[in-house]
């Protein structure tokens, strides 16, 4: 549920950028026709993500180790 609620607050701070864009500061979703706020955002996603991805390989690892340990004492 938090990882949710990241998401969406994540997304609701990314539409402050979609409501500003300005054809003249380059072309959307580059670096340089962002405020410092967006990319601090943009930043803040690639983060969430990489921590997603982290934990979804440690739930991975422990069910694997959960497994091993439950078919070993059954042999």
């Amino acid at each position: 549920m938090a990882d949710l609620i990241g998401y969406v607050f994540i997304g609701l701070l990314m539409m402050k950028y979609d409501d500003n864009y300005d054809v003249s500061k380059g072309t959307y979703g580059s670096w340089k026709s962002m405020t410092d706020f967006d990319r601090a955002v943009f930043a803040s996603l690639y983060l969430w993500h990489t921590l997603n991805i982290f934990f979804l390989g440690w739930v991975l690892w422990k069910f694997y180790k959960f497994l091993m340990i439950k078919y070993s004492k059954n042999k």
